[in-house]
């Protein structure tokens, strides 16, 4: 699993790309690196761009429940997080992640085009810029087995 990721603190964004193989153990050491980042608790708005995600359907059910685990206890922060999905796999993982996490009052939104994450996250960016950022993300958090 690879995670590419980038605070971009003036307009309190953070972008976070996965791809790869979704692997808890990994996803988990990610969220306890990233609330260490400077500019963590000044982020209001989340780019999760899980296009390019591999994630085993039979695992689904445990890890959704574990990465929710990880947003009440170590990612505590308030803010708006939009994922972008471009498959049916994505799409309903997705939608249960937000449907739980909604229970809690967080704010979760899919989307799958950059036009519309920019819109929901009332950003004043194009969506080439997004694109290009997309690409270019500064940090990547890699562990190969």
């Amino acid at each position: 699993m690879i995670i590419k990721y980038q605070i971009f603190p003036l307009d309190r964004l953070l972008i976070i790309k996965a791809s790869g193989d979704f692997d808890i153990e990994y996803y988990t050491q990610f969220a306890k690196l990233l609330v260490l980042e400077t500019d963590w608790q000044h982020v209001e708005k989340v780019i999760t761009d899980i296009r390019g995600l591999d994630v085993d359907y039979k695992k689904i059910p445990v890890n959704i429940s574990i990465v929710s685990q990880i947003r009440r206890g170590i990612l505590k922060n308030d803010y708006l997080n939009v994922f972008v999905v471009n498959t049916p796999m994505a799409t309903a993982i997705a939608h249960i992640y937000q449907d739980i996490l909604k229970q809690d009052d967080f704010k979760y939104e899919y989307h799958s085009t950059i036009k519309e994450t920019i819109k929901t996250l009332d950003l004043s960016l194009k969506e080439e810029f997004l694109d290009q950022c997309l690409s270019n993300l500064q940090n990547t958090f890699l562990v190969t087995k």
